[in-house]
Protein backbone atom coordinates (compact mmCIF):
# COMPACT_ATOMS: atom_id res chain seq x y z
CA UNK A 1 0.00 0.00 0.00
CA UNK A 2 1.77 3.63 -1.09
CA UNK A 3 2.53 5.86 1.80
CA UNK A 4 -0.16 8.64 2.33
CA UNK A 5 1.16 11.73 2.09
CA UNK A 6 0.62 14.18 5.19
CA UNK A 7 -1.14 17.34 5.08
CA UNK A 8 1.38 20.28 6.19
CA UNK A 9 0.55 22.12 9.36
CA UNK A 10 -0.32 25.68 9.03
CA UNK A 11 0.43 28.75 11.20
CA UNK A 12 -3.12 28.98 12.06
CA UNK A 13 -3.52 25.39 12.85
CA UNK A 14 -0.13 25.56 15.11
CA UNK A 15 -1.70 28.37 16.67
CA UNK A 16 -4.55 26.23 17.48
CA UNK A 17 -2.54 23.14 19.10
CA UNK A 18 -2.97 23.15 22.79
CA UNK A 19 0.49 22.05 23.90
CA UNK A 20 2.31 24.04 21.45
CA UNK A 21 4.31 26.25 24.27
CA UNK A 22 5.20 22.20 25.52
CA UNK A 23 8.13 21.84 23.51
CA UNK A 24 7.12 21.41 20.06
CA UNK A 25 8.57 23.62 16.81
CA UNK A 26 6.84 24.01 13.59
CA UNK A 27 9.41 23.21 10.11
CA UNK A 28 8.17 23.48 7.16
CA UNK A 29 4.66 22.71 8.08
CA UNK A 30 5.53 19.68 10.45
CA UNK A 31 5.18 19.50 14.02
CA UNK A 32 8.57 18.28 15.52
CA UNK A 33 8.56 17.54 19.37
CA UNK A 34 11.59 18.48 21.24
CA UNK A 35 12.26 16.98 24.89
CA UNK A 36 12.24 18.25 27.81
CA UNK A 37 15.72 19.67 28.81
CA UNK A 38 18.21 18.76 31.41
CA UNK A 39 19.05 20.78 34.66
CA UNK A 40 22.24 21.91 33.31
CA UNK A 41 20.61 23.28 30.19
CA UNK A 42 18.12 24.97 32.10
CA UNK A 43 21.25 26.36 34.78
CA UNK A 44 23.06 27.76 31.67
CA UNK A 45 19.15 29.25 29.60
CA UNK A 46 19.07 31.15 33.71
CA UNK A 47 22.44 32.58 33.58
CA UNK A 48 22.06 34.00 29.90
CA UNK A 49 18.32 35.51 31.09
CA UNK A 50 20.64 37.25 33.62
CA UNK A 51 22.90 38.34 31.66
CA UNK A 52 21.12 39.74 29.17
CA UNK A 53 19.13 41.44 31.84
CA UNK A 54 21.56 43.35 33.16
CA UNK A 55 22.71 44.43 29.82
CA UNK A 56 18.97 45.52 29.17
CA UNK A 57 19.01 47.43 32.43
CA UNK A 58 22.03 49.03 31.81
CA UNK A 59 21.14 49.75 28.19
CA UNK A 60 17.55 50.97 30.05
CA UNK A 61 15.56 49.61 26.59
CA UNK A 62 15.16 46.25 24.87
CA UNK A 63 13.61 43.11 25.94
CA UNK A 64 14.99 39.30 26.58
CA UNK A 65 13.19 36.29 26.09
CA UNK A 66 13.51 32.37 26.76
CA UNK A 67 11.81 29.94 24.36
CA UNK A 68 10.37 32.49 22.84
CA UNK A 69 8.94 30.98 19.36
CA UNK A 70 9.25 33.29 16.16
CA UNK A 71 7.96 33.01 12.45
CA UNK A 72 10.42 32.06 10.16
CA UNK A 73 8.16 31.50 7.61
CA UNK A 74 4.20 30.73 6.48
CA UNK A 75 4.42 28.88 3.16
CA UNK A 76 5.42 26.32 4.21
CA UNK A 77 4.57 27.39 7.85
CA UNK A 78 7.84 27.70 10.77
CA UNK A 79 7.61 28.28 13.97
CA UNK A 80 10.78 27.97 16.03
CA UNK A 81 13.34 29.94 18.55
CA UNK A 82 16.22 30.12 20.47
CA UNK A 83 16.66 29.25 23.77
CA UNK A 84 16.99 32.94 24.79
CA UNK A 85 16.71 35.97 22.38
CA UNK A 86 17.26 40.06 22.28
CA UNK A 87 15.36 42.88 21.01
CA UNK A 88 17.45 46.22 21.23
CA UNK A 89 14.37 47.79 20.25
CA UNK A 90 10.66 46.00 20.49
CA UNK A 91 8.96 49.13 19.26
CA UNK A 92 6.51 47.88 16.69
CA UNK A 93 7.84 44.40 17.21
CA UNK A 94 5.26 42.98 14.53
CA UNK A 95 3.89 39.90 15.96
CA UNK A 96 1.64 37.36 13.98
CA UNK A 97 -0.23 34.63 16.68
CA UNK A 98 1.78 36.21 19.35
CA UNK A 99 4.63 35.19 18.04
CA UNK A 100 7.49 37.78 16.43
CA UNK A 101 7.93 37.69 12.78
CA UNK A 102 11.00 39.79 13.08
CA UNK A 103 14.55 38.00 14.05
CA UNK A 104 16.11 39.31 17.47
CA UNK A 105 19.26 40.57 17.12
CA UNK A 106 20.62 38.25 19.40
CA UNK A 107 20.51 34.76 20.57
CA UNK A 108 21.92 31.62 22.21
CA UNK A 109 20.55 28.39 21.59
CA UNK A 110 22.39 25.62 24.36
CA UNK A 111 23.00 21.96 23.29
CA UNK A 112 21.36 20.01 25.26
CA UNK A 113 22.98 16.26 25.50
CA UNK A 114 18.78 14.61 25.46
CA UNK A 115 18.18 16.32 22.17
CA UNK A 116 19.93 15.02 18.78
CA UNK A 117 22.73 17.27 17.51
CA UNK A 118 21.16 17.37 14.04
CA UNK A 119 17.75 19.24 15.79
CA UNK A 120 20.15 21.86 17.21
CA UNK A 121 21.53 22.54 14.29
CA UNK A 122 18.41 22.28 11.98
CA UNK A 123 17.27 25.40 14.54
CA UNK A 124 20.78 27.40 14.31
CA UNK A 125 20.37 27.47 10.16
CA UNK A 126 16.59 28.55 10.90
CA UNK A 127 17.66 30.98 12.83
CA UNK A 128 21.12 32.72 10.73
CA UNK A 129 18.87 32.41 7.59
CA UNK A 130 16.25 34.40 9.10
CA UNK A 131 18.77 36.93 9.88
CA UNK A 132 19.58 37.20 14.30
CA UNK A 133 22.65 39.36 13.98
CA UNK A 134 24.52 37.38 16.34
CA UNK A 135 23.62 33.23 17.66
CA UNK A 136 25.62 31.87 20.32
CA UNK A 137 25.67 28.07 20.21
CA UNK A 138 26.68 27.10 23.74
CA UNK A 139 27.84 23.51 24.56
CA UNK A 140 27.64 22.53 28.01
CA UNK A 141 29.95 19.71 27.71
CA UNK A 142 32.91 21.32 25.41
CA UNK A 143 31.96 24.18 27.91
CA UNK A 144 32.65 26.03 24.73
CA UNK A 145 30.75 28.55 22.26
CA UNK A 146 30.30 28.59 18.59
CA UNK A 147 29.72 32.82 17.63
CA UNK A 148 27.49 32.71 13.98
CA UNK A 149 27.31 36.45 12.74
CA UNK A 150 26.46 35.69 9.20
CA UNK A 151 28.46 33.30 7.06
CA UNK A 152 31.31 33.79 9.57
CA UNK A 153 31.65 31.26 12.58
CA UNK A 154 34.43 31.72 15.40
CA UNK A 155 34.92 29.33 18.43
CA UNK A 156 34.97 30.66 21.58
CA UNK A 157 37.18 28.55 25.15
CA UNK A 158 35.73 28.79 28.47
CA UNK A 159 38.87 31.74 28.95
CA UNK A 160 37.30 34.33 26.15
CA UNK A 161 34.69 37.06 26.28
CA UNK A 162 31.84 37.10 23.83
CA UNK A 163 31.34 40.20 23.10
CA UNK A 164 28.21 41.74 20.96
CA UNK A 165 29.98 44.45 18.76
CA UNK A 166 27.90 46.04 16.69
CA UNK A 167 25.15 44.31 17.16
CA UNK A 168 24.88 44.46 20.86
CA UNK A 169 27.05 47.53 21.67
CA UNK A 170 28.74 47.27 24.92
CA UNK A 171 27.38 43.51 25.96
CA UNK A 172 29.98 41.12 27.16
CA UNK A 173 30.26 38.12 29.14
CA UNK A 174 33.20 35.85 30.23
CA UNK A 175 32.59 32.06 28.81
CA UNK A 176 32.95 30.91 31.65
CA UNK A 177 29.74 33.35 33.54
CA UNK A 178 27.48 31.23 31.35
CA UNK A 179 28.58 27.91 33.39
CA UNK A 180 28.74 29.38 36.42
Amino acid sequence: MPATAQALVTLEEYARLPDRDNGIDLIAGRVVNRPFHSAQHGLVCGNICGLLGEYRQRRGTGSASLRCGLVIARDPATVTGPDAAFWSDRTDLPLEHGWPTRPPDAAFEVVDAGEPYSDVMRRVRLLVEFGVGVLWLVDPSLRSVAEFRGPAVRTFEVSDTLDGGDVLPGFACKVSDLFA
